[in-house]
């Protein structure tokens, strides 16, 4: 895959290299806050055993590192969710229409409440629906964390179902919504925010 570039903001594959900068925001217990859990921070060792496997070229998720202006900033990854059925059939959403599944993170808390999360999801959109030909796109976003909702919907995500329990986060079964966009949603919200 090619580096997707919206004026200083690029996403580009990860690659080895980047695993110290994964390492280190996956064991920020701000980032953890959010995204893994504080009482699962990741080393070096823990990160390259998790993501080396999805840098192989037949890899089902594709991984990629934002950069503002050339500084690695957060992390985005995307797949099909039929490749992966459990968390398609916890959270009942149905594979019929082959939708794609995303995870994003700001690695940079200081970067937190700057539209950036809203930035890289919305480049990210732009070639799953423009590119790829993905008709809808799907993620899950903790039903206690406003402000990454805020950002899904800035971008034409919508809150479609809350799943009970959908996942275990610092020892706590925590409520998750399923959210939403597809092409129709996202024109439309690409639309408002010229």
């Amino acid at each position: 895959m090619d580096t997707l570039v919206d004026g200083e903001l690029a996403l580009r594959p990860m690659r080895a290299d980047d695993f110290a900068t994964m390492a280190r925001w996956l064991s920020d217990p701000r980032v953890l806050t959010w995204f893994g859990g504080r009482d699962r921070p990741m080393s070096l060792l823990d990160v390259t055993a998790k993501y080396q496997p999805r840098l192989a070229a037949d890899s089902a998720t594709t991984c990629l590192i934002a950069e503002l202006d050339g500084v690695p900033v957060g992390y985005v990854q995307f797949y099909r969710w039929r490749d992966h059925a459990t968390d398609a059939s916890v959270l009942g959403l149905s594979t019929l229409d082959n939708p794609y599944g995303l995870d994003v993170f700001v690695g940079r808390p200081e970067l937190w409440g700057t539209g950036l999360g809203s930035r890289m999801v919305r480049l990210l959109l732009g070639h799953l629906f423009g590119t790829v030909g993905a008709r809808r796109v799907a993620l899950a976003a903790m039903a206690h964390n406003y402000r990454a909702q805020r950002a899904y919907a800035k971008v034409g995500f919508r809150r479609v179902r809350l799943v009970p329990g959908a996942e275990v986060h610092e020892g706590v079964a925590r409520d998750e919504w399923l959210m939403v966009a597809d092409r129709g949603s996202y024109s439309r919200a690409e639309v408002g925010t010229a």
